[in-house]
């Protein structure tokens, strides 16, 4: 009897065991509904999120995000795999909403998301409060890329009304965007008028061509009627011109939203094949202000067959206090400030190589390297295009280093040591259509000390 005793106690004590080891195996394996926070989270072995590259887990970082306690800083850590997000992540942010957020990943090489953007967006965090969102996400250490191969992804990365960002190492891929060049247009004050178009809010906010000129598109009436940013065409009036409007293709978008995008730092991040490298929207009030793009670890500029009309950072109107050191290469304009002021770029280098990167209004779209520019600068009013200063820039094979459409773009403009002539480009400046540097008594305020020109306004 005793004996008998001895092995049920037996029994049930190894009932018992392997009772917990199975509950224990469970538990590893069963995702965690809320997270801890304040720590690192291992989104595959704490969450279960598929990193194979086989599902779209764009709902379940989403969630995961949710989670989240928004008044405790966490890190959501991306370990080495495939995250495929067609989807798009969405963060509906409001007011102070997941504070302190961190989407870290293993490295640009080892990291990676991958959309075709059937919402037109990869990862979008859009603050909709009426105020400033002061504790936006970080990102780094990851590869984001566009695998529709068709113009779908219009951001990839996006913050919309938010501050405090940082942004490092990371690598923004193939946004490569769309050309919209039917009929032709006219242009009086800010409106858009076109004959024989038919244009789609879809397209909105976009850049405008016409004449080999540049500017941002804000507003969709109708579709033969679009609206500038600026109050007017920065050459005048405009009658029955041939036109391209490039659209979408931005890999890392700055939406002021309802007031400000500000106090944001880039750094190191590489940039290829995108129509816009670095967009700063345009906007009628607020702005984006006080963003910092650096890191010649980076890079900005086309790498595979040539995107025409792309621009390595675009600097809508009310974009302001800039800073920006980064290299852009191969694009048909690299820098371009559209009625954006006291934006300082210190050795920010322009190259291209000998294939010139065409341009839909000038020379019929054919590539031509008369139709690049390094800088290109134009302004609605003084109050919105004053005091940009490019110091020591480099700029090599453009037709025109620095190109100013009007004299508001020229208003208190300092450029300092420009480190490019007639031997890298086929001339250093043009101001309102007019090559070489402006006369004496002219209507500009620029101030130019190089070797092409010591001039003083």
């Amino acid at each position: 009897m005793k004996r008998v005793l001895t092995l049920s106690a037996f029994w049930i004590l190894l009932a018992a065991v392997l009772f917990v080891i199975l509950l224990l195996i469970s538990e590893h394996r069963r995702p965690r509904t809320a997270p801890p926070n304040g720590m690192v989270i291992n989104v595959v072995t704490d969450l279960g999120i598929d990193n194979s590259g086989n599902s779209d887990v764009s709902e379940s970082i989403l969630k995961a995000i949710k989670n989240l306690n928004p008044s405790t800083p966490a890190t959501l850590f991306f370990p080495p795999g495939k995250y495929t997000i067609d989807a798009g992540v969405h963060i509906p942010a409001t007011e102070s909403t997941f504070g302190g957020l961190r989407i870290l990943g293993a490295g640009m090489g080892s990291t990676y998301f991958l959309s075709n953007c059937t919402n037109g967006f990869a990862w979008w965090y859009d603050n909709q409060g009426s105020t400033d969102n002061l504790s936006g996400p970080e990102f780094s250490s990851a590869t984001i890329q566009d695998t529709s191969y068709a113009g779908r992804c219009r951001d990839l990365l996006r913050f919309t009304q938010t501050a405090m960002n940082v942004i490092s190492r990371m690598r923004l891929l193939n946004a490569q965007g769309n050309t919209y060049k039917a009929g032709n247009v006219s242009i009086s004050g800010n409106t858009i008028t076109g004959r024989g178009v038919n244009w789609t809010s879809e397209m909105i906010p976009s850049v405008l061509q016409v004449n080999n000129v540049m500017a941002e598109i804000c507003g969709f009436k109708s579709t033969t009627q679009l609206v500038l940013c600026d109050t007017a065409w920065p050459g005048g009036a405009v009658s029955n011109a041939s036109y391209a409007i490039a659209w979408g293709g931005r890999a890392l978008t700055f939406d002021a939203g309802k007031t400000y995008t500000q106090y944001i730092t880039v750094s190191d991040v590489y940039i290829s094949n995108s129509l816009f490298g670095i967009f700063s929207m345009g906007t009628s009030k607020g702005g984006n202000s006080r963003i910092t793009v650096q890191g010649k670890a980076g890079w900005i500029g086309i790498s595979g067959k040539r995107i025409p009309n792309s621009v390595g950072i675009w600097l809508g109107k009310h974009s302001d206090t800039f800073q920006i050191s980064i290299p852009v290469n191969n694009v048909a304009r690299c820098f371009v400030m559209d009625s954006a002021h006291t934006n300082f770029f210190d050795g920010a280098d322009c190259e291209n190589n000998s294939n010139s990167t065409p341009v839909d209004t000038c020379n019929g779209g054919v590539a031509k390297q008369d139709c690049i520019a390094g800088y290109e600068i134009s302004a609605d009013a003084n109050s919105t295009g004053f005091g940009n200063s490019i110091g020591s820039p480099y700029v090599y094979l453009a037709g025109t280093a620095v190109k100013v459409d009007n004299t508001y773009g020229a208003a208190y403009l300092s450029i300092m040591a420009l480190r490019s002539a007639n031997f890298s480009n086929l001339n250093s400046y043009e101001f309102s259509g007019v090559k070489g540097c402006p006369a004496s008594g002219v209507a500009t305020t620029a101030t130019i000390v190089d070797w092409d020109c010591t001039h003083t306004h």
